[in-house]
């Protein structure tokens, strides 16, 4: 987007945009989600999916003197949210009931938690590792043909959804979760009382899920601050690579640690990810160096994604199938408010500071973590 004349200010308004059509397509999903197949839901996400990329690609090729490309993109940000909405909103509930229905015995002798940390680390580890692949992939694609990235990007989402249609089983939901049998009132005010003594770790799971949004969307000025990446345009692709394994490295933490690990050994984990996360970081703000902000940036996403892992996990054990998609709805939606919030502002400090200057956050949720004292007790799962 950046180099088809949207600016910083641009982007942070495309992405709020963005968000707020989650928060409002999100609200269908959570509802709908229980009565209309789940495996429909997602094919309906990768057709959207697709459509947002083709968008993208006609955007930057409509010449710029006809068709402002800041309109198209913002339609194609439409539907990416729709799109994000229903992933989000639906994805966990349908994962969770085909795990719980074709292993039955497995999940009824496991401690529900640690079932869920094993299946959500299973899903990290694999999601972001196959993701890694296609962004080193993407990556040298892009170095030949610049112009087809987006269209590189539907074509491989629509041969995803062909596969989806054919291999994915059809939602297995009890049939008491259909229909309007379960008032919405009655659904939240339930949903109340199961996470109000979890308060603390949803803060920090919102914390965390936001400053994801940040870097995830600004990784890129970050990084084109650094002069290398004007001549080889294929370092994107290798940043994006490092930054994808990390995260399914913690996906693989999370389910070694389910059976193996303490709890003191996971955060030993966490600790190690931050201090390297603070030097790399360090080193890309004092020193200016280009593999201490890639470092520092991988070691972050470990850290983002081990923690929300193991905090999603935790929370949704708490919560039965039927009310799945509307905690999904609700916490998606704060999530949304607080991304719709902050990215407009990370977008005017960049601009003001430098887009590094958006590293600084990042530090202070490293110390406030690396300090947090231990609570047991206040882990759900």
């Amino acid at each position: 987007m950046l180099g088809n004349g949207i600016t910083l200010e641009g982007l942070g308004m495309l992405k709020a945009v963005q968000a707020l059509t989650i928060l409002g397509f999100g609200t269908f999903v959570g509802f709908s989600s229980g009565r209309i197949d789940r495996k429909l839901l997602f094919l309906a996400g990768i057709a959207l999916c697709c459509a947002w990329l083709l968008l993208s690609w006609t955007a930057v090729w409509i010449p710029h003197d006809k068709v402002k490309p800041l309109l198209i993109f913002m339609v194609a940000e439409i539907c990416n949210g729709c799109s994000l909405a229903l992933f989000q909103n639906n994805t966990n509930s349908y994962l969770i009931d085909i795990y719980q229905a074709e292993a039955p015995a497995a999940a009824s002798t496991e401690k529900q938690g640690t079932g869920l940390e094993k299946l959500f680390g299973q899903l990290g580890k694999l999601h972001f590792f196959f993701m890694a692949l296609v962004s080193l992939l993407s990556g040298t694609f892009y170095a030949l043909f610049p112009r087809l990235e987006f269209l590189y990007a539907a074509l491989l989402a629509a041969m995803i959804g062909v596969l989806a249609w054919y291999f994915l089983p059809p939602c297995l939901e009890e049939k008491s979760q259909k229909g309007g049998d379960f008032p919405g009132a009655t659904a939240f005010r339930q949903l109340l009382t199961l996470c109000r003594p979890h308060k603390s770790a949803l803060a920090l799971f919102l914390l965390a899920a936001t400053l994801f949004q940040v870097v995830i969307q600004y990784w890129q000025p970050m990084a084109a601050v650094f002069p290398p990446l004007a001549t080889h345009p294929g370092l994107y692709g290798l940043i994006l690579f490092l930054m994808l394994l990390a995260q399914s490295a913690a996906g693989h933490v999370l389910q070694k640690a389910a059976t193996h690990f303490t709890s003191s050994n996971l955060r030993l984990y966490l600790w190690l990810a931050g201090g390297l996360s603070l030097f790399g970081f360090s080193a890309g703000l004092l020193w200016h160096c280009l593999s201490g902000l890639v470092i520092g940036l991988a070691a972050f996403m470990f850290v983002l994604r081990l923690t929300m892992l193991q905090l999603s996990a935790g929370l949704h054990a708490e919560i039965p199938s039927r009310l799945r998609p509307r905690y999904d709805m609700t916490l998606n939606t704060v999530l949304r408010l607080c991304t719709a919030a902050v990215l407009p502002g990370a977008g005017a400090l960049a601009t003001a500071w430098g887009p590094l200057s958006l590293l600084i956050p990042g530090i202070g949720f490293l110390l406030f973590l690396g300090l947090k004292p231990e609570k047991q007790s206040s882990q759900p799962g």
